[in-house]
């Protein structure tokens, strides 16, 4: 599980960086689309279980990758 915080992200700018040509099946008026938006979710902490216990660590961005309409964030254990 991550924690974290959730923006939603309604400008221009945004929008364009991940709109791709198909994604006018979902939004037809395209980018500009008023119910298109894109949601960042900015990790902060996660947890797993093992050995029935709960493990915490925390995470740090090392890279950021476009993935149809998804902007993914890969993070690893510091």
């Amino acid at each position: 599980m991550l924690r974290g915080t959730m923006e939603v992200l309604t400008d221009a700018e945004s929008k364009e960086m991940i709109w791709r040509d198909g994604d006018t099946e979902y939004y037809p008026e395209g980018v500009t689309d008023p119910d298109y938006c894109v949601l960042k979710f900015t990790a902060i902490s996660g947890c797993f279980y093992s050995n029935y216990r709960s493990e915490e660590f925390p995470l740090i961005e090392v890279l950021i990758q476009h993935v149809g309409s998804l902007l993914i964030c890969v993070t690893f254990m510091l």
